[in-house]
């Protein structure tokens, strides 16, 4: 005959030594005797843990905080980038918006209406005062319908909508000025001027005009200057600036109408592309003939 052998646990252990969980721990084991012949196995825990540390520690929950923090680090995140994506997004559309639009093309009629000339047949206002009636100067009257102006080479282009108003835009190819530059830079287009400067654009305008960097025969650091902004071609962040160059022009999209100037420093072998302009005349039998460098753009030809 067999007997039911029910299962009584053995002597506790001593206590552990503090662990790192703050506790310490004993355990005993349901051996005395085990069960036996499908026995009761021993009632109650097999281990008891206890504070080790008079309540001055509490085990850490590394899981718990490491997904807190993986939490907090996300939130952060997503706070600081948010704002960035909706600013990205914005110029992104109001340059694609700017893209489509088809301005109409006023250049004949601009062209006919030198400031300079004009100046004798309109009332002096405050435009005639900004330009100060100065040669190389073009203007017109532009309203919310936008319009182009264009003058030695030289291109406005002011987008639909861009202007709340009619205005008197005017742009001017500074011909007798020349920027102040650093040991090591040098000019590569005119120094012009968009204006008049309080007017208020609602959409970027875009400026185009040709530069004298050989761009397939040297490596430049280009950086279009104006009275407020230096901006480096490549590297536009936070200004209301963004420049684009290919073989022959350099295209400026701006917010503002400012005097604008385009600078290059070499970083390595570089080129500038010159012409040698000779002007001559002859009264026998006397010859006199004069030499001028000057930048190989149209420009630079029609204000020389």
């Amino acid at each position: 005959m067999v007997h039911l052998v029910n299962g009584q646990w053995s002597y506790w252990t001593p206590w552990s030594s503090c662990l790192a969980s703050c506790n310490r721990i004993r355990t005993r084991i349901c051996d005395n005797p085990p069960p036996k012949h499908r026995g009761n196995r021993c009632l109650g825990v097999d281990s008891q843990a206890r504070n080790c540390t008079g309540g001055m520690c509490r085990p850490k929950k590394v899981g718990l905080l490491v997904a807190l923090g993986l939490a907090v680090t996300l939130l952060v995140t997503i706070a600081l980038a948010t704002p960035v994506v909706i600013w990205r997004r914005r110029e992104r559309k109001k340059r694609r918006n700017f893209i489509k639009v088809d301005p109409p093309d006023i250049t004949q009629t601009v062209l006919t209406n030198n400031f300079s000339e004009a100046s004798t047949k309109r009332p002096i206002s405050a435009l005639y005062s900004e330009v100060n009636a100065k040669e190389g100067s073009t203007w017109a009257s532009l309203g919310p319908s936008g319009g182009r102006l264009q003058l030695a080479g030289v291109t406005l282009t002011v987008a639909e909508g861009s202007l709340e108003q009619v205005e008197e835009i005017f742009l001017s190819v500074c011909r007798d000025e020349r920027p102040i530059v650093r040991p090591g830079q040098t000019i590569l287009g005119p120094v012009i001027e968009l204006g008049p400067s309080r007017v208020n654009l609602k959409k970027p305008v875009v400026l185009s005009f040709e530069h004298c960097a050989s761009l397939k025969h040297g490596n430049w650091r280009v950086t279009l200057c104006s009275d407020q902004w230096a901006v480096t071609v490549g590297e536009e962040t936070e200004t209301p600036l963004y420049v684009q160059m290919d073989a022959e022009r350099c295209h400026v999209m701006t917010d503002c109408l400012r005097k604008y100037t385009l600078l290059g420093e070499p970083t390595g072998k570089a080129v500038k592309l010159l012409k040698v302009v000779a002007f001559s005349q002859s009264s026998p039998p006397d010859y006199n003939v004069r030499l001028y460098v000057v930048h190989d753009t149209q420009c630079a030809l029609e204000v020389s």
